[in-house]
């Protein structure tokens, strides 16, 4: 039976995705060659476009996409890695912590190049139609819902939060199996997001918390609730 496809550009990401990374030791690489033939007679069917991504640097990512020899099942055009066109669009400050942080550890993801390659193709086709498949509850489900905000799935036995093994799963995120049984369903639209408010603001939460610590978090908040007591408290006497 063909596929009724909803999805037509279908962005996948590269390290605990396509190859085996440090997250997944159920990893079968069958299944992701079984997945990409599938993927790759949709393309030449003109009915999908395939785009691989990753925010590590050019030379690792094209190690890793060259040792699982994935340009068997991607077009070259459509192989998207960090560049020079890329790094020039970045602040003087941004590239600077860039640099700093790539030097510290040539691994070092900038995944915010994700979101900017997706942000470039909705200027050249219809947003709705796109699907990331991803594996990182920050990276891919709360970034993608920040920005770019296009459909998405997560393959649940690699799942992460900022590339570390996340042992929940978070109500109402589309997650999949790494097989093109799941993929298909995720294409046609059977897979998708439900009600993510309640994930969005625990991750704001512990983003924040992160950020200002939790002490001085709850401190923030405290002051802000007396305050709105206080002017409560006003607009009553008034």
């Amino acid at each position: 039976m063909a596929l009724k496809l909803e999805k037509k550009i279908v962005f996948f990401g590269l390290e605990d995705v396509l190859v085996k990374g440090k997250l997944d030791d159920s990893f079968k690489e069958k299944q992701v060659k079984e997945m990409l033939v599938k993927v790759k007679e949709l393309e030449e069917k003109g009915d999908l476009t395939a785009i691989l991504f990753s925010g590590s640097s050019k030379e690792i990512a094209e190690q890793k996409i060259n040792e699982n020899k994935l340009t068997d099942y991607f077009k070259k055009e459509n192989i998207r890695l960090i560049d020079d066109f890329y790094l020039k669009q970045k602040s003087d400050l941004d590239k600077k912590l860039y640099d700093k942080k790539i030097n510290e550890n040539p691994e070092f993801k900038d995944e915010f190049f994700k979101q900017w390659t997706i942000k470039r193709e909705a200027e050249k086709n219809d947003a709705t139609k796109f699907l990331l498949v991803g594996h990182d509850i920050l990276f891919d489900a709360y970034y993608n819902l920040k920005f770019s905000q296009i459909d998405f799935v997560l393959i649940k036995s690699a799942l992460s939060d900022t590339h570390l093994k996340e042992k929940n799963m978070f109500e109402g995120l589309p997650y999949i199996k790494r097989t093109w049984a799941d993929l298909s369903k995720a294409l046609e639209g059977k897979i998708k997001l439900q009600n993510p408010d309640a994930f969005i603001k625990l991750i704001e939460k512990q983003l924040a918390i992160k950020l200002v610590g939790k002490e001085k978090l709850f401190s923030i908040v405290n002051m802000t609730l007396e305050k709105k007591a206080g002017e409560n408290t006003v607009n009553l006497q008034n």
